[in-house]
């Protein structure tokens, strides 16, 4: 039972299976003939280079060999995958030649050409050198700013390495521009410092701090005819009369105030407290008050005022008052009376001498 099962399944549809068997083997066979038929393609190589310790390449070399190889297409489809690498041995500058026999990892590929098929390679001893910095400003401080303390570097120095010939020539570097208008605000800014030459290096940090302090400026500024306040006293009440109401000042104030505040805002007073007891004329010295904090009063001009004080018929009263009060009033009569005898009495004799 088990045969006829077995002969039936072998037998049944047996064309279509025949035809598989057939199909199947053409492309077995097509793709052993693709691997094994020769073909020509270009495979690029990685090339390293070995050179003395303490030594550098300097010139521009390159890091790719194209080779144009004919073999078979499996080999050839294995090596891209591998990426194979041209190693080569630089004991001093040479001009290095390329050939077949520095190909070990192509064996089995015929080489049809190489490109390049030389390169020249420049090595030198590697130094450091110790150099000066050269520090750069752009730009001027906005308006009103000036430096207290000038731009100060960390470090005045800087090591540098690379190939000697470079290296001898090299007397300084220069660092990225230390822009003036954007610098309000801060005291310190990191700067990097620049190579043009590519072979060189900084043994350390390629980075100074600049360090500084900017502070706002102060200016001079005259304001003139600042009316004078006068406190605690009624004027007109006690016919008092200034003989001069308005002065000039000088005050120093930061840039930014300068435009801030007018004549109106500053206080210029005369505190007059023992107004009723003011002789004739009485000098009055000035106070100032100012809008801000950070302006200063540097003089004012004048720094008195005088004052005038209406006291005649005061004074009028007080003595005929006094006089009274001491019984003189008559006795000062009397003696008007006599000197105006008497005068009239001279007026005569002098007449009569005359005639």
């Amino acid at each position: 039972m088990v045969i006829k099962t077995v002969f039936n399944l072998l037998t049944k549809n047996l064309f279509l299976k025949i035809l598989s068997l057939c199909i199947a083997f053409v492309i077995f066979l097509g793709v052993q003939l693709t691997n094994s038929k020769e073909v020509i393609q270009n495979l690029e190589l990685d090339i390293s280079y070995s050179i003395p310790e303490n030594h550098m390449i300097v010139n521009k070399v390159t890091r790719k060999v194209s080779v144009v190889v004919k073999g078979s297409l499996k080999k050839i489809e294995q090596l891209k995958k591998e990426r194979p690498s041209l190693p080569l041995v630089v004991d001093k500058s040479k001009t290095i030649f390329i050939n077949d026999s520095k190909m070990s990892e192509l064996k089995g590929l015929n080489i049809v050409e190489i490109i390049p098929k030389n390169i020249d390679v420049v090595i030198e001893e590697i130094i450091s050198k110790e150099v000066a910095i050269q520090f750069n400003i752009i730009n001027e401080l906005p308006a009103g700013y000036k430096y207290e303390a000038k731009p100060k570097l960390n470090k005045k120095l800087a090591t540098i390495i690379g190939p000697k010939s470079s290296v001898d020539l090299l007397e300084k570097v220069y660092s990225e521009p230390l822009n003036q208008s954007s610098i309000i605000g801060s005291e310190s800014k990191l700067l990097k410092l620049k190579l043009e030459n590519s072979n060189l290096r900084f043994k350390n940090d390629r980075e100074i701090s600049v360090s500084y302090k900017i502070v706002e400026e102060y200016i001079n500024k005259e304001i003139k005819d600042i009316d004078v306040k006068f406190l605690n006293c009624d004027l007109d009440k006690h016919k008092i009369k200034p003989l001069k109401n308005k002065v000039t000042i000088l005050v120093k104030l930061p840039y930014s105030l300068k435009d801030k505040f007018s004549k109106k805002h500053y206080f210029i007073y005369a505190d007059l407290k023992r107004c009723s007891e003011f002789k004739r004329l009485t000098e009055i010295k000035l106070s100032p008050a100012t809008p801000h904090r950070k302006i200063l009063i540097k003089y004012i001009s004048p720094d008195t005022i005088i004052l005038k004080k209406d006291i005649k018929n005061k004074l009028n009263i007080v003595n005929r008052n006094e006089l009274k009060k001491n019984k003189l009033v008559p006795k000062l009569k009397k003696e008007k009376k006599k000197k105006k005898e008497n005068k009239w009495k001279n007026y005569l004799e002098q007449m009569e001498l005359e005639d």
